[in-house]
């Protein structure tokens, strides 16, 4: 056993499971439906969670167990990647100068994205555990990181974001795109909402956050969990990471506005399915949770707080 194998007791297992799925979708042959994350592979290929999943890095193989499962978190995965680097490329080349990578556990945009945009900083917030072994790996499996790329340990809910990102360079004046993947459930809503108020307050006009989180509405409809999350909690709990925090869809743009942001736009299942899952054959790739949203905000023009 590898000591990286020996260290993963440390690490966050969402962040894992959601590196496999990416993995997985990055060897999609369907230029329509492949997940653009080529180096997920670089972080998971020798763990046992692969095999622990029912899963294996074969995409024929890996795909025909997800849809007999099914597995609807790995075509949100697939659309939630997919979408997200969307938007980066989009704020990127309109002039965003900085990015934020919000509990960035084994997210590769920084390595990635660095080629096309050299010039952009990179920061990654995330706890301290995820980020040693996320170096190594990249040094061993990938090569040295851009210089623009900073590591910035943190807990989301018991330290300031603030402080950390002003001791790692973060510039409070520059338009900044936070990118906040699969975070969210796992918070306090106290953490949520110091995190909307920071960008909201502390990034320039014009910056954006685009984040997921789950809609309570559906959640709850009818006074019932829905099954596919109600086994999704299930899970989460028995790993130690129990999901905490959800917005209901119909209030959750006045939330974000309460924080002093502008929502533009909030999208569910039909229009990332629509978007990102459909085959070169024109049939749908996968079903989505139908509580699970993509968010972004954007932070008005304002007098920037320094």
């Amino acid at each position: 056993m590898d000591s990286h194998e020996q260290q993963t007791g440390k690490l966050s297992v969402t962040a894992l499971g959601a590196c496999v799925y990416r993995a997985i979708g990055a060897r999609d042959p369907d230029e329509e439906t492949r997940n653009p994350d080529y180096l997920a592979e670089k972080f998971i290929d020798r763990l046992p969670i692969v095999p622990r999943m029912g899963l294996s890095l074969d995409f024929a193989e890996a795909i025909d167990r997800i849809r007999r499962t099914p597995r609807y978190l790995y075509f949100f995965v697939t659309a939630r990647t997919k979408h997200l680097d969307a938007v980066l490329t989009r704020e990127l080349e309109s002039g965003a100068a900085q990015v934020v990578i919000l509990g960035a556990g084994f997210d590769s945009r920084a390595l990635r994205f660095h080629q096309k945009f050299p010039h952009v900083k990179f920061f990654e917030p995330d706890r301290p555990a995820t980020q040693e072994i996320k170096r190594r790996l990249t040094r061993a499996r990938i090569g040295p990181p851009p210089s623009t790329l900073v590591y910035v340990p943190l807990d989301f809910n018991t330290q300031s974001l603030g402080q950390a990102l002003g001791r790692a360079g973060y510039d409070p004046r520059a338009r900044t795109v936070f990118i906040w993947e699969g975070v969210t459930y796992y918070l306090s809503a106290e953490a949520v909402d110091a995190t909307l108020r920071f960008i909201a307050e502390h990034s320039a006009p014009g910056s954006a956050v685009v984040f997921d989180y789950l809609d309570e509405d559906l959640e709850k409809a009818g006074g019932e969990r829905s099954p596919e999350v109600e086994k999704v909690r299930k899970r989460l709990a028995d790993q130690n990471e129990p999901l905490a925090f959800g917005l209901p869809q119909k209030r959750a743009a006045s939330f974000v506005a309460r924080r002093g942001l502008r929502v533009e736009p909030d999208l569910g299942p039909e229009e990332l399915t629509r978007r990102y899952l459909i085959a070169g054959d024109g049939s749908v790739y996968g079903p989505v949770p139908r509580s699970l949203r993509i968010m972004q905000a954007v932070v008005p023009d304002r007098q920037v707080q320094p």
